[in-house]
């Protein structure tokens, strides 16, 4: 577990938290601002220096303490039981390093290694035995523990992990990886070991496959090793987009100890996995149903191959791989696991008013950097309904469900970040825009609420703002058309994107002219606007296109106004039960004729509201494509840290 993630998991149990950087006191802008902003006090120099100083001032309002490794509780234990009398002690070994450094010695038969193990050994007990309680990820390391230290307190505390699974099939990937910074010695082990001795026989089993090795600062030893099918990244920012390309992920490990993130890591992302049995020890893995385990290099090489080339194996060990992580490893799995060992310490916890929820160390930097991407790409029923069983669809829909059930009234406010606002807000959820009550209770209509208190934009139109941002932010002097204008994200847009051509308008009426001006209102009709051929290169649609007679010609004239290579985006009421759309109404001869009554969606310029002409269902796809687009999908979105809720968003993608 990292300590990122346990630190919410306190939040999350309502306790004040201060983390202390002991070792070196040192600010990290990107880290300790993300802690801070999920409510945790950071101790730093220059205005804190000193653990001892500290706890002199402040030790009295501590109930907990939480110590990472021996060396800690060498230096701090006695000034915690000092000047923190009411505190209890919990020791976390991260993993047993008497246990991985004996290991290496004896692979290595190092007898000054073994010294040093023999030593260790002797450091960690006395820290165990000096704790009120401690902690070891894996039950191998309990096993050991017992008999040696028979009086302690000891807890099997796995991993704590944000299960977000992965929309990307077996067909769509390729490729091995391995996840492991080269500080911790089992990694370049690893990595050397599969590059010299399992390599050489997968080239034979599955020519041109490459092996990817993910780790913080390669020594010259693993730099050496690049070649054309090894290929040597180095630190790797965000992880996903790389695990959502790979077909397997490997943990060729030789000797270590504790519970393996790679492994962990790896599952969570549904990316099946091939581990030794040492790197899968202690983890409650079954080989054959949610892990492959393989010892040699020749029996490693062909577990890999066998993973590799069968995609029904894949996707059982995938699917499996996802389910153990989220029973083991998820927030709910970690919640009961620490409140039970706080528990047994005497220390009641209570949960707190927010659903839970873990993040990682860069989800803070992804927010900040505004990355967004789809949990899924859909371009048949078929496809979306594959999408909607996506875990993080389904951990959002449980939230919702949370939240509903927590929530003790009509309206209740959600945390997130806000794109636009560039802050955490609290998002409003109400019953306003179709909120529907029923026997259970009510449910919002999440499309149109968890509406931002600054920007007042909802969720659908801040998902819209969040793409939109990503689409401009490294380009120059792009001419975009946002088919509203008296509209929070038009205001926004024109403020926010001052180096591009921003361009908006609203529908006036059928006696105004396009392109002209009434009252600083630009009038377009979009299904005969006039902009000159090839002139845009984005084009946004908030809700407009239900509400045109003729959506074909509309779609045409969209096609018609991008420029080759030109996108655009647009979000659209949509039945996705239904494989056709329904027409609804019709116009004739400048009459309004309404095959089904009459249903009327809010209009910014007018309090009679605007008829909906059609309702959408799959055929939109083809529609939209034979107005002239070379590519069309549905992409679908969620994200609780960002507000978006509620079963998955959908916005439309068009690319001529």
């Amino acid at each position: 577990m990292t300590v990122f993630n346990l630190l919410m998991l306190l939040r999350e149990m309502d306790f004040q938290v201060t983390f202390v950087p002991e070792d070196n006191f040192l600010y990290m802008p990107e880290y300790t601002t993300a802690l801070q902003r999920a409510g945790v006090e950071v101790l730093y120099a220059p205005y804190v220096t000193s653990v001892a100083q500290h706890l002199k001032e402040c030790g009295a309002r501590y109930d907990l303490a939480f110590l990472f490794r021996p060396g800690v509780v060498e230096r701090h234990l006695q000034t915690i039981r000092k000047h923190c009398p009411s505190a209890k002690v919990l020791f976390h070994t991260v993993d047993l390093h008497f246990l991985r450094m004996s290991r290496e010695a004896e692979l290595q038969s190092d007898k000054a290694k073994q010294k040093s193990a023999d030593d260790m050994r002797w450091r960690e007990l006395a820290a165990i035995g000096s704790a009120d309680a401690s902690i070891v990820h894996s039950t191998a390391e309990l096993e050991i523990l017992r008999p040696l230290v028979s009086e302690a307190k000891l807890h099997v505390f796995p991993l704590i992990m944000d299960i977000q699974g992965s929309s990307k099939s077996y067909q769509e990937r390729k490729d091995i990886v391995f996840v492991g910074g080269y500080k911790h010695s089992p990694n370049v082990d690893a990595v050397k070991y599969f590059a010299e001795e399992v390599m050489p026989l997968l080239r034979k089993k599955l020519p041109g496959v490459r092996f990817y090795a993910i780790g913080y600062k390669p020594p010259a030893e693993i730099q050496i090793l690049a070649s054309q099918d090894i290929i040597i990244t180095g630190f790797v920012e965000d992880l996903t987009p790389l695990l959502d390309k790979m077909r397997v992920s490997v943990a060729p490990l030789r000797y270590g100890a504790g519970i393996k993130g790679k492994i962990g890591t790896a599952m969570a992302a549904g990316l099946p996995v091939v581990a030794t049995s040492l790197a899968a020890e202690g983890m409650s893995l079954t080989d054959g149903e949610n892990i492959l385990v393989a010892d040699g290099a020749e029996a490693f090489a062909d577990a890999l191959a066998k993973i590799y080339q069968d995609e029904a194996l894949w996707n059982r060990l995938s699917k499996n791989s996802l389910a153990f992580a989220e029973q083991a490893w998820g927030a709910e799995a970690a919640w009961g696991i620490l409140a039970a060992i706080l528990a047994d310490r005497g220390m009641k916890v209570k949960r707190c008013g927010f659903p839970l929820s873990l993040y990682s160390e860069l989800s803070s930097t992804a927010i900040k950097r505004d990355i967004l991407q789809p949990c899924g790409s859909a371009q048949s029923k078929s496809d979306y309904m594959r999408i909607l069983t996506n875990i993080s669809i389904t951990k959002t829909d449980q939230i919702t469900k949370q939240l509903l059930a927590q929530a003790n009234s009509e309206a209740f406010a959600v945390k997130g970040f806000c794109v636009p606002c560039n802050k955490t807000v609290s998002f409003l959820v109400d019953m306003q825009s179709g909120g529907q009550r029923h026997a259970n209770g009510w449910t919002p209509n999440w499309r149109e609420r968890l509406e931002c208190p600054f920007c007042q934009m909802n969720n659908r139109q801040r998902l819209i703002a969040t793409l939109l941002k990503q689409a401009l932010c490294d380009k120059q002097g792009q001419q975009v058309y946002l088919m509203e204008q008296v509209t929070p994200i038009f205001n926004w847009a024109s403020t926010t994107f001052k180096n591009h051509k921003i361009i908006g308008s609203e529908y006036l009426g059928h006696e105004y002219t396009g392109g002209s001006v009434f009252k600083g209102i630009r009038h377009e009709d979009v299904e005969n606007m006039s902009f000159v051929d090839g002139q845009l290169d984005l084009i946004v649609s908030n809700e407009v296109f239900e509400h045109v007679p003729n959506p074909a010609k509309a779609f045409a004239e969209c096609a018609r106004a991008l420029k080759v290579g030109g996108v655009m985006l647009a979000t659209i009421p949509f039945h996705s039960e239904n494989d056709l759309s329904v027409i609804r109404a019709k116009l004739n001869n400048g009459q309004v004729e309404n095959m089904l009554p009459p249903a009327f969606h809010g209009n910014p310029i007018s309090a009679d509201g605007s008829l909906v002409f059609t309702d959408f269902g799959w055929d939109l796809l083809a529609t939209i494509r034979k107005a002239g687009f070379a590519d069309v999908a549905v992409d679908v979105y969620d994200s609780y840290l960002l507000g978006h809720l509620g079963g998955g968003l959908l916005v439309f993608i068009a690319t001529k």
